[in-house]
């Protein structure tokens, strides 16, 4: 039988708390590899790689769940990662038009821009599509569909940068 490790040996090896390996194997992730006759969790080197890729993944902010559907065979990584990818850029996108908002509030701190400041921070990139999908849908009524009309949607239906300026915003 390969050397099993307690929980406490398993903590040092990897400079994780006790409680927080207690926590993912009660959540599934790191099931002991055995136990003591008084009950107590050993985990072998095994456990110890996959409790590496565990604290990889969650110090990438991977959601527990995501890491239990790898673990169990049900993901890929390659697809994983992936879509954690995509989910950080909607993240860093969000932060860059968050960031811009303050700025501008901070370049004239009126009651006037407070409002803005509040109405563009709670605007997300579907609400802003919705609204121009409406502007859109009001300007070409009645217009007969045609590749021009959709060309001229896109051209006029323009994304924010990753760094929008203050009049970028207000526009």
């Amino acid at each position: 039988m390969p050397e099993a490790f307690s929980i406490g040996r398993l903590a040092a090896l990897t400079g994780l708390p006790v409680r927080t390996i207690r926590f993912y194997s009660d959540a599934g992730l790191l099931p002991p590899s055995g136990r003591t006759e008084a009950g107590h969790r050993r985990y072998t080197a095994t456990d110890v790689a996959r409790l590496q890729l565990v604290r990889t993944l969650r110090d990438l902010d991977v959601p527990l769940e995501t890491v239990g559907q790898l673990l169990a065979g049900r993901r890929e990584l390659g697809e994983l990662l992936a879509a954690h990818v995509t989910a950080l850029e909607a993240r860093d996108q969000a932060l860059h038009r968050q960031l811009a908002v303050v700025r501008a509030a901070a370049a004239s701190p009126t009651a006037a821009t407070l409002r803005r400041v509040h109405a563009l921070s709670r605007l997300e990139a579907a609400e802003r599509g919705r609204l121009l999908d409406r502007f859109w849908d009001r300007v070409t009524d009645g217009l007969p569909g045609s590749d021009a009309v959709d060309r001229l949607r896109a051209v006029g239906t323009p994304e924010l940068p990753p760094d929008p300026t203050p009049e970028q915003l207000d526009a």
